[in-house]
């Protein structure tokens, strides 16, 4: 919920956000952040896209359900490569060796 914003780090962020257009969440205002909300908020981060860029993700996770949704909705997907054997890297690495997303 908005009234919840989290990572708190995000705070100023969100604030500039409301500032030049606003925020959006399917919650009620008070939804404290779980776990389960997220894959939810990544489809609606999937579908206002134009293209979504993965930086960096292991091989499951939150970035990767975004860029399979941004698929699904025919949305472009790109990803960065990363060192084939960090973790962190895996997911991208994944979405470009199968072609899922480009360079």
């Amino acid at each position: 919920g908005l009234a919840n914003i989290y990572p708190a780090d995000h705070r100023a962020t969100a604030y500039k956000m409301i500032e030049n257009g606003g925020l959006l969440s399917e919650y009620t205002h008070n939804t404290k952040p779980d776990r389960e909300n997220f894959p939810m908020r990544n489809r609606i981060i999937a579908g206002l896209c134009d293209a979504l860029i993965v930086v960096e993700t292991g091989q499951s996770g939150g970035s990767m359900i975004s860029a399979e949704l941004a698929a699904q909705y025919e949305r472009e997907v790109f990803a960065i490569p990363g060192r084939p054997c960090d973790p962190k890297s895996a997911g991208c690495n994944l979405l470009i060796k199968t072609e899922k997303a480009r360079l």
